[in-house]
């Protein structure tokens, strides 16, 4: 903790030192270098240590905060301190940062219930009832931070507060934690009880913020802000003197706004149904040029390219199965009926059969079923790249429409993915950065849908949906699951 919050900062610091010409540092505190003081106004430029330090994490970081402070006091340099409340955010941490405030808080509860498992039947907290804290969107919180560090032209040294501009109970985060974890929750106002103890036990050094009243200002001398200003109203340039604060518009959406589902492979298997329809026409076709396993390898290899030219915008999705039909029946040993009898042959041979063999997957309605139940639980939406007629037609047949809020294919948007994120975002009238995309293909479903600016998680069925071969290698950072029904737990 110490080797990267103070050392790091110190190897930054003679790195800016040695520089010719006096140098500008953006720093990122944080509202925790007040440490123990649980009560009162925290301003701008607070920086007290008597009061103690509940964490290793809270004097590592006021140190560094003394280090820029002492560093541009000494050198003559100009330092701009940001220091933001707990940060929230949708995404899951990168490989090797550190966890969210509330998941950590989350796992002290999980680890609780885990040692004491009686605890769900009763768990009995004294919480002051104005105990809070402050939590803000990451993202608002880097554009605040960045809106106010591009407006700072001067050389003094200015300290920023960045945080929301509404209090949360620490009584509504507790009962959130508490209904995720099937415990029964009992606020008192009383003194502590053991299960306060249990908590000290297990989370030394957080357990104590849940009693905290303080607040983060946001007026000082006279300057009030107002509480839900637009960006590029953020107050700068005001003197140092009178302190500011730079307070993050408010929003009472849910952090994840919109959630899209791929359809083949994620809420339909698509695979297995494409595999047993063509497995049994090759089965039954007594002129085959080929092994029945060459053969529906060969569907499988021009359905993707035939499909490619339907998304690309060459063909119809109708033509798509023609041009597919072309190749394949020679291989058959079947001749190849042109205009009405090839549409027959499609229609009769093989969606008949095709659309029979449709399976949805077990745990696709309960993963429904559960985010339906979510207090303000996010909007769903289908976004495929299938034909819209066909895709409604297998939502349809397993009671899957009523859950969705839009059914999105290329014929809705102009594009198919990876290029439809985006336009798929502005449909349902959200930000990316709400928006999460759920399929089985890891490279357009979750990698693309990242690079849109969505958070992208992966369904690893165990199969690859192109090659049939195990499912590819992933970087560490993806979010992976393994059911759906494993998906309300990462929102």
């Amino acid at each position: 903790m110490r080797r990267v919050n103070v050392d790091g900062t110190k190897r930054i610091l003679d790195l800016l030192s040695s520089s010719p010409e006096p140098a500008a540092l953006r720093h990122i505190s944080t509202v925790a270098v007040a440490g123990r003081r649980a009560h009162g106004m925290v301003k701008d430029d607070d920086l007290d240590s008597s009061y103690g330090f509940q964490n290793t994490y809270e004097r590592a970081k006021f140190d560094a905060e003394v280090l820029v402070r002492t560093w541009a006091a000494q050198q003559d340099h100009r330092a701009t301190i940001f220091r933001p409340s707990g940060l929230i955010t949708n995404s899951p941490p990168g490989l090797g940062r550190p966890p969210h405030v509330l998941e950590t808080l989350f796992k002290v509860f999980q680890r609780l219930v885990e040692a004491h498992p009686n605890l769900r039947d009763g768990l009995r907290l004294a919480v002051p009832a104005e105990a809070s804290t402050n939590l803000v969107p990451t993202k608002e919180a880097a554009k605040a931070m960045v809106a106010a560090a591009c407006r700072i032209n001067t050389h003094e040294t200015r300290t920023f507060n960045v945080v929301h501009p509404e209090r949360t109970p620490v009584t509504l985060l507790l009962r959130v934690l508490a209904d995720r974890l099937s415990i029964a929750l009992e606020i008192a106002q009383d003194d502590p009880t053991t299960s306060r103890a249990l908590l000290e036990t297990i989370a030394a050094g957080t357990v104590g913020h849940l009693a905290f009243t303080r607040i983060y200002g946001l007026r000082d001398l006279g300057l009030a802000i107002p509480s839900d200003p637009p960006m590029e109203e953020i107050p700068a340039g005001v003197p140092a003197s009178v302190g500011q604060c730079v307070s993050v518009p408010r929003d009472d959406r849910p952090m994840t706004d919109v959630i899209f589902f791929d359809l083949d492979g994620t809420l339909v298997d698509h695979r297995t149904a494409v595999w047993d329809t063509i497995g049994q026409i090759v089965r039954e076709a007594p002129n085959a040029t080929a092994p029945p396993e060459e053969l529906v390898t060969l569907w499988w290899t021009l359905e993707a390219r035939h499909m490619r030219e339907y998304l690309s915008g060459q063909c119809s999705f109708a033509e798509h199965h023609r041009r597919r039909l072309r190749s394949f029946l020679p291989m058959l040993g079947e001749p190849v009926p042109e205009g009405p009898l090839l549409d027959a042959w499609i229609a009769e041979r093989y969606l008949t059969a095709f659309e029979k063999a449709w399976r949805c997957y077990p745990d696709v309605q309960p993963c429904l079923e559960a985010l339906k139940r979510l207090p303000q639980g996010p909007r769903l939406a289908v976004l495929t790249n299938g034909d819209p007629e066909q895709q409604r037609a297998k939502l349809a047949r397993f009671g899957l429409l009523e859950y969705f809020e839009a059914v999105l294919t290329p014929t809705e948007l102009g594009a198919a993915k990876p290029a439809a994120y985006a336009t798929a975002c502005r449909w349902m009238g959200t930000d990316p950065a709400r928006a999460v995309n759920v399929g089985d293909m890891l490279e357009s479903d979750v990698n693309a849908a990242a690079l849109a600016g969505l958070t992208g998680i992966w369904l690893d069925r165990g199969v690859d949906f192109v090659t049939g071969g195990p499912s590819p290698t992933a970087d560490e950072t993806v979010l992976r699951i393994e059911r759906l029904t494993d998906l309300p737990d990462h929102l």
